[in-house]
C-alpha cells in the first residue's frame, strides 16, 4: 500500500506525506506476498521510485507467512543496514 502510495504522490497518512516532503535520501525495504511483490502495477510502481532515485532493498526469497514461496520476505536486517549505510556514505 505505502508503495504505492509514494509512486502514485498520495500523501494521506504520516509516513507518505513525510515520503514527499522529504529532502535526503530514502531506502524502501519491502514485504509482502510473493505474487504480490511480481504483480506489475507493484513492478511498476517500484520502477517509478527507483526513477525517482530511492533506493530498493530486494526483498528476501523464501517462505512467506502466508506458505506461499518465492521473493517478497523482508531482507535480512543486516542486509538492510548495510544498504542504509551505503546510502548514507552515498
Amino acid at each position: 500500500n505505502i508503495i504505492g502510495k509514494f509512486a502514485s504522490g498520495i500523501a494521506d497518512d504520516m509516513l507518505s506525506t513525510t515520503f514527499l516532503a522529504a529532502g535526503c535520501k530514502v531506502l524502501v525495504a519491502p514485504a509482502m506476498n510473493p505474487n504480490m511483490w511480481k504483480h506489475p502495477a507493484v513492478q511498476r510502481n517500484i520502477s517509478t521510485l527507483k526513477g525517482w532515485g530511492v533506493h530498493i532493498v530486494e526483498p528476501a526469497e523464501g517462505l512467506a507467512v502466508c506458505g506461499d514461496e518465492g521473493a517478497g520476505r523482508l531482507a535480512e536486517i543486516d542486509t538492510i543496514f548495510r544498504a542504509a549505510e551505503n546510502v548514507i556514505k552515498g
